[in-house]
């Protein structure tokens, strides 16, 4: 009789991913605190990812600037079918008698300022890994923002996501909430910091059309 980890493989190969695999918490514990799957469902002791292939040419238009509505448009698309491929693996768990919920890839469910004002907020949230910094430095972004205190974890004393961030003379902006509301696809976004003198950060006014 096939496993339960067998099963849910075949049924995201017949929904049409490209890549699938199944993990542990424990096997994830050695990992950043990002990857600790509790903060999106506490009872969680196993994650399982999947993944659909963008369209190479247009993604290498848009790495190359010379056009990026294509890629937009190309990611809407991939979203819509990973938010359904999620919705039916998780009703899948759930229909064996597990607790499951679908993580999709624009953060359509409540982040980390679901913490705020909460003595969790300070403690033990998701940062992005060194590579992962050093890859969004590279890519000619004007800033970045987190729905957390810090780019940096909490017990850092060297902040190294902000010195490759900030080398890159890109923006961070933290504490940031309801981005659920954000939808895949180019948004206009601005923040309004205040004039402070000889300072390297301020209070903002963070505000999204969409």
């Amino acid at each position: 009789m096939a496993s339960a980890e067998t099963k849910l493989k075949s049924l995201a190969v017949s929904l049409g991913v490209d890549l699938v695999g199944v993990t542990t918490r424990d096997l994830l514990a050695a990992g950043p605190l990002s990857a600790d799957p509790r903060y999106l469902l506490p009872s969680a002791n196993s994650v399982i990812s999947f993944a659909l292939s963008l369209d190479r040419d247009i993604l290498q238009d848009f790495i190359s600037k010379k056009k990026w509505r294509p890629h937009c448009d190309n990611r809407k698309v991939i979203a819509q079918k990973l938010y359904t491929i999620g919705d039916t693996l998780a009703e899948q768990i759930r229909s064996e008698g597990y607790k499951a919920v679908n993580v999709d890839l624009n953060n359509n469910y409540p982040g980390w300022s679901q913490y705020w004002g909460k003595d969790d907020y300070f403690a033990n949230f998701p940062v992005v890994t060194l590579e992962a910094a050093e890859w969004v430095a590279g890519i000619g972004l004007k800033g970045i923002g987190f729905d957390t205190i810090s780019a940096d974890s909490s017990d850092t004393q060297a902040y190294p996501i902000h010195k490759i961030l900030l080398g890159s003379d890109m923006v961070i902006v933290e504490n940031l909430a309801n981005l659920d509301q954000l939808q895949a696809g180019p948004i206009k976004f601005i923040c309004l910091p205040l004039a402070f003198q000889q300072a390297d950060g301020s209070p903002i006014r963070a505000v999204a059309f969409i």
